[in-house]
């Protein structure tokens, strides 16, 4: 066993001849030397890299080992192949110089080319290697090299996904295209049907106008021609339900949205009977009218308050919008929104005592109009008070 072990002397027979004994090998035979000694590489790691079977990679080390030894014995140096292996193992030195590794690690990491005069520098250097150290410098080249070779595929994989995405994204941008020019066009006829829809309906105000006007003159010419006073005065009362239609078309803001709430015979008892030709006698026919509607909300708004109420844990709404779903039939929401919730501090209503009641925002005409408090126990009704003047 102790024959076996390199000593300093062996290698300082081997060193000077190894050079030129390696370089004397075929490339096959100084590559498994290189890798079994100088990597210290298995049987099995040198098979895969030699592409040979495992027992031709022993064979391999075994024959370069055996050509190695015939070389320095011609050359006067008698050692046995494990004395050769032993030294050239024990005295092996890192493949390249630390100068040439650094040089190319940078290259590959900032991914530019090494340069001429660089490459020259190192080459200088790589000469005074041994064929052995040339072997595994280019073993380590070949390994960058794998590594630039995985990253321009990797690069060209990727880019092939973008152009894959780009083309599925082409279909689409169309599409989205498509639906964004149907959209324009369907809001271009929606504007256009609204701006036909405005037109008809100032159409339709004009001529429902035009005929109240033609049937009031109509109606008041008969009475005027009537003898009979029953007649006659019907004839009046006829006249007068058109002439009220007539204002409120003609004067849209005296009217409020409650105002739906009255039916056609409602109305038609409300406006018979006003004194339509004098001003004050037309405010107070529109104020007349507007009270009966708000009288009309007043009581279907109590009950549903009183809902709201007693499911609410006696709390007040936040809103009165808040009160819609409590109403049966259901209530337009334009005149929920035209009432809002006060707080009074006192008892303004008649068995409420709670603080606060529900009352309108504003009405047409303060003078005339009277304004309305509704409670969960009932409502009642006062002057509207005049805002104070700044």
């Amino acid at each position: 066993m102790q024959s076996l072990e390199p000593s300093a002397a062996d290698w300082e027979h081997v060193a000077p001849l190894l050079d030129e004994a390696l370089a004397s090998l075929g490339d096959t035979d100084r590559d498994a030397i290189a890798l079994r000694y100088f990597e210290n590489k298995t049987a099995a790691e040198i098979a895969r890299a030699l592409a040979l079977s495992e027992d031709a990679a022993h064979k391999r080390v075994a024959r370069a080992l055996e050509k190695l030894r015939k070389i320095f014995t011609k050359r006067g140096v008698t050692l046995s192949g494990a004395a050769i292996a032993g030294a050239v193992s024990a005295h092996s030195v890192h493949a390249a110089p630390a100068g040439l590794a650094a040089t190319i690690s940078a290259a590959a990491a900032s991914g530019t080319a090494v340069t001429t005069s660089t490459m020259i520098a190192t080459t200088t250097k790589l000469i005074a290697m041994t064929t052995l150290h040339k072997t595994l410098f280019t073993v380590a080249i070949a390994a960058l090299a794998g590594g630039g070779i995985y990253a321009t595929r990797q690069t060209a994989q990727l880019r092939g996904q973008i152009q894959t995405l780009q083309q599925q994204q082409a279909p689409l941008a169309e599409q989205i295209q498509k639906l964004q020019n149907s959209l324009a066009d369907a809001t271009n006829r929606l504007e256009g049907l609204l701006a036909e829809n405005s037109q008809l309906k100032a159409a339709s105000h004009q001529n429902e106008l035009l005929r109240l006007r033609g049937e009031v003159t109509r109606l008041r010419s008969d009475a005027a021609q009537a003898n009979d006073p029953a007649v006659k005065q019907a004839l009046r009362r006829k006249a007068n339900v058109e002439k009220m239609k007539q204002l409120f078309l003609e004067h849209p803001d005296q009217q409020i949205p409650e105002m739906q709430l009255l039916s056609d015979q409602s109305f038609s008892d409300l406006a018979r009977d006003q004194d339509l030709e004098s001003s004050n006698g037309i405010r107070a026919a529109y104020s007349e009218i507007r009270n009966s509607a708000d009288n009309l909300f007043a009581a279907q708004l109590q009950p549903a308050l009183q809902k709201f109420y007693q499911s609410n844990s006696n709390q007040p709404p936040a809103t009165v919008l808040a009160l819609g779903p409590f109403f049966d039939p259901p209530m337009d929401n334009a005149i929920l929104e035209r009432y809002h919730v006060i707080e009074t501090g006192k008892s303004i209503v008649a068995g409420w005592r709670g603080g606060w009641v529900i009352s309108q925002k504003e009405t047409p005409d303060l003078d005339y109009d009277g304004q309305w408090f509704i409670s969960p126990v009932g409502f009642s009704t006062a002057p509207f008070k005049q805002p104070e003047k700044q």
